[in-house]
């Protein structure tokens, strides 16, 4: 199902921007989509700080997890091809082996080396507490959303976000979201978000914010 967003710009002009589920034919465009979008991510380059391995081994990363997500998930993107959001459901569980080798995730490990993945383990590690609080009760997870840079702030990523918004909002059931800047946070607060928790990561690198939408009452 197509979703449009309708918003009005320069003075009663109309701009539609139009999201529907991903299909496995989306997937190569938006692992370079997610790969732009957090190209100077300050965990992504603590994990891979060579910016030509961080662009190459980025998308296949970001291809292996997009695939996972289909799974497990649900992924929508910018008909325009120009963002992606991943959400987890109610009682997502960690992936376990079979879903791993077919999503390719199983195989990340040995192909980012031994320093990258410890930094991975290490980023999930400092951050289990903030998932911790987030299992203690039904909801949706936004895991992702990103944009490519070159079309930033034009609604695209508010257009994804509300796409799901409404139909959480139909259950209804709270969502969270992890984020780190103080800039993202601005964004989530202006669609009901609200901090809930922090912490620490990648060597002191990140401070990531745990966010919290709450059910919508009715």
């Amino acid at each position: 199902m197509v979703v449009l967003n309708i918003r009005g710009v320069n003075g009663g002009n109309t701009q539609i921007e139009e999201t529907r589920p991903l299909t496995p034919a989306d997937i190569e465009w938006a692992a370079a989509v997610v790969t732009r979008s957090f190209f100077r991510d300050s965990g992504m380059v603590w994990v891979l700080p060579d910016d030509d391995v961080r662009h190459r081994l980025g998308v296949v990363m970001a291809s292996a997890f997009i695939r996972y997500a289909c799974l497990e998930g649900r992924v929508e993107v910018n008909v325009g091809g120009r963002g992606i959001a991943i959400w987890f459901p109610p009682g997502t569980q960690p992936p376990q082996e079979p879903v791993l080798r077919e999503s390719g995730l199983w195989d990340v490990p040995q192909m980012i080396g031994d320093i990258a993945w410890s930094r991975i383990r290490s980023m999930m590690s400092d951050l289990e507490g903030l998932h911790r609080t987030r299992r203690a009760e039904p909801h949706w997870y936004l895991s992702l959303l990103g944009v490519d840079p070159d079309f930033q702030r034009q609604s695209i990523g508010t257009a994804l976000l509300q796409a799901q918004l409404r139909r959480v909002d139909s259950a209804p059931l709270p969502c969270y979201l992890l984020t780190q800047t103080a800039q993202n946070v601005r964004f989530y607060e202006g669609r009901g978000f609200r901090v809930v928790a922090g912490a620490d990561a990648a060597e002191g690198r990140l401070h990531l914010r745990l966010m919290r939408r709450p059910a919508k009452d009715g």
